[in-house]
């Protein structure tokens, strides 16, 4: 499991490492919005305002992820593989950034990132795992690991400059977090 998990990490640095050293889009272009998805997977995004970086990379069947970046500057790279995983992102107001690992079936991660420079690093191993996350304010870093099975994890970040950490090792584990 180390292995998988290990390959999986650096996958998502590399398409991290990849979103952050990307040539720029044409003038004129300032979102940018990339996916490597066959048709049996579904992505949405909207992009409004201008400056933001959305990856995507699904492998497996039924996975879907729906991205809504408004605002300036904002950060989001998924890597989705087994089957019927469901990822949720909404970014809004300024340099917002997101990394999201969903690897098993029926997992679900909604994420909701508000205000300024918050950043967030979301981990889902197993199945039917669930991860909710609200940042606002500014400066906020999050991170949700969740290994195993029906495990559910809920935080909510506020204020500015604050670190939640949550690691769900098991199954039917439950974490509810918020900071002010």
């Amino acid at each position: 499991m180390r292995s998988v998990l290990g390959a999986s990490r650096l996958l998502a640095l590399s398409l991290a490492a990849l979103l952050f050293t990307a040539t720029p889009a044409p003038a004129g272009k300032d979102d940018l919005a990339e996916n490597d998805e066959l048709p049996e997977r579904e992505l949405s995004y909207g992009q409004a305002a201008g400056g933001h970086w959305a990856a995507v990379l699904q492998e497996g069947v039924h996975n879907e992820a729906k991205i809504d970046q408004s605002g300036a500057g904002h950060r989001a790279s998924l890597i989705q593989s087994g089957a019927d995983n469901l990822a949720l992102v909404s970014q809004r107001g300024q340099a917002h950034v997101l990394a999201l690992i969903q690897s098993g079936s029926f997992n679900t991660a909604d994420i909701d990132q508000r205000g300024s420079g918050n950043a967030a690093d979301v981990s889902q191993t197993g199945m039917a795992n669930e991860a909710a996350l609200r940042q606002s304010g500014s400066g906020n870093y999050a991170r949700i690991d969740q290994y195993g099975n029906y495990n559910s994890a809920e935080v909510r970040q506020s204020g500015h400059d604050s670190t939640v950490t949550v690691r769900q090792y098991g199954d039917h584990l439950n974490a509810r977090v918020t900071r002010h």
